[in-house]
């Protein structure tokens, strides 16, 4: 729940300061679409974009409590890591 809290203040914070934001807020809005469904909608663009950052970061050599014991939040990067 704290991870929804999270990205629905970052929505409303791009909605008040972020003009790309709210031109697609207007233009969802004369879509039909209802206020709570667009800020939906861009919790989940957010979400995708913080996951293509955390996905691009590169791995640690030593696990972090922060991410349960992995260096790498991408398989494949972990992979890599682990073997040199």
């Amino acid at each position: 729940m704290v991870g929804m809290h999270a990205l629905y203040t970052l929505v409303l914070t791009r909605l008040r300061l972020d003009g790309w934001t709210r031109s697609y807020l207007v233009r969802r809005t004369a879509e039909g679409l209802r206020r709570r469904e667009i800020v939906c909608c861009l919790q989940r663009y957010v979400a995708h974009e913080l996951y293509q950052v955390l996905v691009s970061l590169p791995c640690s050599p030593r696990p972090s409590r922060l991410m349960g014991g992995r260096g790498c939040v991408n398989p494949e990067r972990r992979r890599r890591a682990q073997r040199g």
